[in-house]
């Protein structure tokens, strides 16, 4: 998105993301895990949403913000997906103490908007 159209976007915010929809699947069917069983993950996912392979291309800034409680997507895969945003001109990780996958915001409304307020201020004086 971003990468592709630099000058339409004056950043991003990604929440609770994973880095793969491979990823999510070992995540919640570990036996996706493991070399043999590997084989029919590929053929039931006909999606890839590798968010990995692309997020090392955008350039525009990108705010991440993740609950280390999500129950759903592992916080560690929005880490992985902020260390290869290696391009952004301006990189941003907002972890949210005891969040979980659907309150992030709600834990402590007043400075998760001024998180999401300070970086697109940021992001319009780029």
């Amino acid at each position: 998105m971003g990468h592709k159209a630099p000058d339409i976007f004056a950043g991003m915010i990604i929440e609770n993301t994973f880095t793969s929809i491979s990823d999510m699947a070992e995540e919640l069917f570990p036996i996706f895990k493991y070399r043999p069983i590997r084989v029919i993950k590929q053929i039931l996912l006909r999606i890839g949403w590798y968010s990995d392979q692309l997020v090392g291309d955008i350039t525009i800034p990108i705010l991440y913000i993740t609950g280390q409680e999500d129950e759903i997507v592992p916080y560690t895969q929005t880490l992985k997906l902020h260390a290869l945003s290696t391009k952004s001109a301006l990189v941003e990780l907002y972890m949210v103490k005891d969040g979980s996958h659907m309150d992030t915001w709600f834990k402590d409304i007043s400075a998760y908007m001024e998180k999401v307020n300070n970086f697109m201020i940021k992001c319009i004086s780029i």
